[in-house]
């Protein structure tokens, strides 16, 4: 079962790596000089997905352990 949570550990990290890639991208368009509103709302929008995608695996993640601890 230690391989089921590992797998979704590494689930997680894809999503998070990607909120955390677009906030930083994000981060720098907002400090240009003339940044690109629809760009940021796009990279918004993927952060939201990708936060969403969190959850369920975090929701896979309990359900493995919660199957562990019974």
């Amino acid at each position: 079962m230690s391989d089921a949570i590992n797998t979704l550990i590494h689930d997680l990290r894809n999503p998070l790596n990607n909120i955390a890639m677009n906030a930083e991208l994000g981060s720098l368009i907002l400090h240009t000089d003339s940044y690109d509103k629809e760009k940021l709302e796009e990279l918004f929008a993927v952060i939201v997905r990708q936060c969403r995608q969190c959850s369920v695996e975090l929701e896979r993640l309990k359900a493995a352990v919660d199957e562990l601890a019974s």
